[in-house]
C-alpha cells in the first residue's frame, strides 16, 4: 500500500487496505474489517469528523461498542469526502464464511459504490466467484519452473536444510516437487 500511496498527489483521494487472513479469523469480524477502513480513512484527513467525535463520546459515556450500521454510516459518510477512493482486499477467501462474516463485509462494501474502486483478490471459490460474476478478472498462477526455482535458492539460504539436502541429493528433488505440487499454481 506504501508504494501506491507515493502515486498519490491529491489529498482528496484515498486508499484502504485489507488483509485477510486464516490464523486472524477470530478478530476478522465484520464491525472489524468496516472499523479498519473507516480508520484508514479517517487517517488520510487533516480534521476528526464531527460525526465520529459525536458517536466516540457517546459510546465512551455509555462503555460501549458502536453497532455494525453505526461503523457503516460513518465509513458512507467519510467516503463522500474523498474525490477518489481505493479499496483493497487481499486473500478475501480467507476471510471467514462459515458465520457470515464475508458475505456480510461485501454487502456493507456494495454501500459504498459507486463511489470507491474496488479491487479483490481471491482463490477460486464459487461462492466469492459468484459474488463477482460481472467484474472484470485477472488470474495470476505461478509458474511451476518459477516455484522451482525460488524453492532452490531458499533450500540454499536456510543453512540447516542445505546441510541435508547436499547429504542427500534425491531429498532436494522430494522437497520441491512435493511443494510445487501441492502449490497447484499458487
Amino acid at each position: 500500500m506504501k508504494h501506491l500511496e507515493r502515486f498519490i498527489e491529491n489529498d482528496n483521494v484515498a486508499i484502504a487496505y485489507i488483509y485477510c487472513s486464516y490464523k486472524e479469523q477470530e478478530d476478522q469480524t465484520t464491525v472489524n474489517l468496516i472499523a479498519s477502513l473507516l480508520h484508514q480513512l479517517v487517517q488520510r484527513k487533516p480534521a476528526i469528523s464531527d460525526g465520529i467525535v459525536s458517536l466516540y463520546r457517546r459510546h465512551i459515556k455509555k462503555q460501549t461498542r458502536p453497532t455494525l450500521t453505526e461503523w457503516t454510516n460513518l465509513l458512507q459518510s467519510e467516503v463522500r469526502g474523498f474525490s477518489k477512493i481505493f479499496i483493497i482486499i487481499d486473500a478475501l477467501d480467507e476471510c471467514p464464511e462459515s458465520n457470515g462474516t464475508r458475505m456480510n463485509f461485501l454487502t456493507e462494501i456494495r454501500k459504498l459504490q459507486p463511489n470507491i474502486h474496488l479491487l479483490v483478490t481471491s482463490r477460486h471459490i464459487p461462492s466469492i466467484e459468484r459474488e463477482f460474476e460481472k467484474a472484470e478478472r485477472v488470474e495470476i498462477r505461478a509458474n511451476n519452473e518459477d516455484v522451482r526455482r525460488y524453492l532452490g535458492g531458499r533450500i540454499e539460504r536456510e543453512h540447516r536444510l542445505v546441510r541435508h539436502v547436499r547429504a542427500d541429493p534425491a531429498l532436494r528433488k522430494t522437497i520441491i516437487n512435493t511443494i510445487v505440487e501441492k502449490a497447484k499454481g499458487m
